[in-house]
């Protein structure tokens, strides 16, 4: 699932960066945005709303912001719920970096 591989980005940029990166999900608008943590900057920025690359129906996180230390360490767990019509997937993430597709 290419959302996994991008989530992973997290990671990775705050280790290229040698500086924390925050993902702030935006459920309303089906968007996460990748930022530098102390900066603000936008790195990336991903809609997954209807007509995008997903065109998901629903997004829903258990937490709509989570900080990433360079050495891939989240600042809290992760949920995310990916819905297109009837069919939905969750993706996981613990704060040690390990990302899991629930079936």
């Amino acid at each position: 699932m290419r959302w996994i591989s991008s989530s992973g980005r997290a990671g990775r940029a705050g280790a290229a960066r040698r500086a924390p990166v925050r993902l702030t999900f935006t459920t309303s608008t089906k968007t996460y945005v990748f930022t530098d943590r102390a900066t603000g900057t936008v790195l990336s920025t991903r809609v997954l709303a209807t007509g995008a690359d997903y065109s998901l129906t629903a997004l829903s996180t258990s937490a709509n912001t989570v900080d990433v230390l360079p050495n891939g360490i989240a600042s809290v767990p992760l949920t995310v719920t990916l819905t297109n019509g009837d069919y939905s997937r969750q993706v996981t993430a613990s704060t040690a970096g390990f990302v899991r597709l629930v079936q």
